[in-house]
């Protein structure tokens, strides 16, 4: 082994007998103590088995939020069809939106005159 090697064998003997001395807090407090039982779990739901309860609550559950959801989805829809339309403004028809850049120019110069 070269020295390199040495010293990282050192290094990790070292890390090693350190993590070997160290104790949790609550170790110290039990060793005088007897050690308590483990704490038990205890479900408070089950998962309702197939058939048509299952059926009756995963419908009342997604119609619950139905209304949301399709709020939201008509939203994100019509910003599509929105952004779909001046797309095709641009790319259809460029001449019209040169004109409206330029008619949009005109009136920011008269405003910027008239603030003068």
């Amino acid at each position: 082994p070269t020295k390199k090697q040495l010293e990282e064998q050192k290094k990790v003997k070292e890390l090693t007998n350190g993590l070997n001395n160290v104790t949790l807090n609550d170790e110290n407090k039990n060793n005088g103590a007897q050690p308590t039982e483990p704490v038990k779990i205890v479900k408070k739901r089950q998962w309702i088995p197939e058939g048509k309860k299952q059926e009756v609550i995963v419908i009342s559950i997604c119609s619950h939020y139905g209304k949301e959801i399709r709020e939201k989805v008509k939203k994100v829809i019509g910003k599509i069809k929105t952004a779909n339309k001046m797309r095709e403004q641009r790319v259809f028809n460029p001449q019209s939106m040169m004109k409206l850049e330029s008619e949009m120019d005109d009136l920011i110069s008269t405003k910027k005159k008239k603030k003068d």
